[in-house]
């Protein structure tokens, strides 16, 4: 029996090792250089795509991609956290993503700057002399992560004449740096004309808007389309972390290093839903209309060839000529809320509004008996509507009236003393008296949330409600000797 495993399994393994096919996927390898920049050595991580060692390929060159890990992270990060070898092997072996070199240095926390120059200086080189690769801009790109999408920002875009590929994830330019902000908006200014003719893909993402570069990152975003660049914004759940910048890998992986006639089309949804935003096509191609995106509030027009949307494309007969940014129109819907009275005289002011806008208060109705506490989002009160702070959401409402008892409504009497709150309802001053020493008094609004605590004097003090708007309220008085004194008060 162990025999024959022997003469089955060890064949196999022989072929797994030397068949090109059999072998899984390509391999990474850790080299040192030396680098001038810094003056020492240093190490970063090589991926070769599987066969890029068989005698058979030593006449393929390879596009190569150089990507950097995030702050406080090094070169090994993107292999054993960010599976980069794992979606390489998957992507390219699928057809997905071309065959390349993926390239990880250490970025050391280093200034972006003087990364730029660790990169074209010293890493590049190494590259280009050791291995097979296209040395031309078109075969070569950047990107990194966080800080390292800053130092990848630096070179990718600063010296775009080197780099046909950029991808810039978590990261953007700190806009309270204004020395460094404005230099790459002046920058824009001077190159953005030949920057869009060079960069034929940049890819930009964040981790939605509860990434902490969110806000940078959606400035310096803005700056990019503000001076022509064509950006393709892409978001993944996950914030500012791992397993955004996994997705992001796959995102941008099948769009790197394809041939001459490619083009790339932007989808800009002007705040409705990011699903795809890059549509991969030919040069003078038309192209499939993207799915409708959806937006909270909004009903979709079309897609425009201007943020201004004076232009719509043409999916039957516009082809595409180059790179291009297609622009998401919406208008904005409009929502009917209704009154319910519950029991009081009839509110017929039907309002019709626009989402998230703000809705004026219709006259207050009656009810003999009864004093009128406001609208609530339904019968079970829960939500009292602040006309003045709630805003129109994305769907038709009725707003129903909440009552109380008038005859709730009195000056009531501790069992133990002879406390008295009066006026009630009261217009500004509150009169407490036969107060005991060191008492308290609390106000409560009608759904529970407490609103002004004061220590109290005996026997007699007031309370300044002026703070308080029209409503019920519930007051509560004690102190440690005796029991709690309760009532509930009318604020005109």
């Amino acid at each position: 029996m162990k025999t024959k495993f022997v003469r089955i399994i060890i064949p196999l393994i022989i072929a797994w090792i030397f068949h090109p096919v059999l072998r899984a996927g390509g391999s990474v390898i850790t080299i040192t250089y030396y680098s001038t920049t810094q003056n020492t050595e240093c190490k970063m991580n090589v991926y070769l795509p599987q066969g890029y060692n068989d005698p058979q390929d030593s006449v393929n060159y390879y596009p190569v991609f150089y990507l950097i890990h995030g702050g406080g992270e090094n070169y090994t990060h993107w292999v054993n956290s960010g599976n980069a070898k794992t979606t390489l092997d998957e992507y390219i072996a699928a057809g997905k993503a071309v065959p390349m070199i993926l390239v990880m240095p250490d970025g050391k926390n280093l200034a972006p700057e003087v990364f730029s120059q660790e990169l074209i200086n010293d890493i590049i080189p190494y590259i280009e002399t050791h291995y097979r690769v296209k040395a031309d801009k078109d075969h070569r790109g950047v990107g990194g992560l966080s800080w390292g999408g800053l130092q990848a920002m630096d070179a990718g875009l600063y010296h775009y004449e080197l780099f046909g590929y950029v991808a810039v994830l978590s990261s953007g330019w700190f806009t309270s740096e204004t020395a460094t902000y404005n230099k790459f908006r002046n920058f824009l200014a001077e190159h953005g004309a030949d920057m869009e003719n060079s960069i034929r893909y940049l890819y930009f993402s964040e981790g939605t808007s509860t990434d902490i570069a969110y806000t940078n990152g959606m400035a310096t975003l803005k700056a990019l389309r503000d001076y022509g660049i064509t950006v393709h914004y892409w978001e993944h759940a996950g914030g500012h972390s791992w397993s955004a910048w996994r997705e992001d890998l796959k995102s941008f992986l099948p769009f790197l290093f394809r041939d001459s006639t490619t083009r790339y089309v932007s989808l800009e949804f002007q705040g409705g839903s990011i699903v795809n935003p890059t549509i991969m096509t030919q040069l003078n191609a038309v192209i499939d209309t993207p799915p409708t995106p959806v937006r909270t509030g909004y009903s979709f027009v079309g897609w425009y060839k201007e943020p201004e949307c004076l232009n719509s494309f043409d999916f039957a007969h516009d082809t595409i000529k180059k790179n291009i940014t297609l622009y998401a129109k919406w208008t904005i819907n409009s929502y009917r809320i209704t009154f319910n009275s519950n029991g009081g005289s009839p509110v017929n002011d039907t309002i019709v509004a626009v989402y998230n806008s703000l809705i004026k208060a219709p006259a207050d109705p009656v009810r003999p008996g009864y004093i009128f506490d406001g609208w609530y989002t339904n019968t079970s009160f829960y939500k009292k509507w602040n006309f003045n702070v709630d805003r129109v959401p994305a769907k038709d409402i009725t707003l129903v009236a909440k009552w109380i008892d008038s005859a709730s409504v009195t000056v009531h009497k501790s069992i133990l003393q002879n406390i008295a709150v009066y006026p009630n309802p009261v217009s500004q001053t509150l009169r407490i008296a036969n107060l005991p020493a060191d008492a308290q008094v609390q106000v409560y609004s009608s759904d529970g949330k407490l609103l002004i605590t004061k220590q109290l004097k005996a026997p007699a003090d007031i309370l300044n409600t002026t703070m308080l708007p029209p409503g019920i309220y519930r007051l509560k008085i004690g102190n440690a000797f005796f029991e709690k004194y309760e009532s509930i008060i009318v604020k005109h």
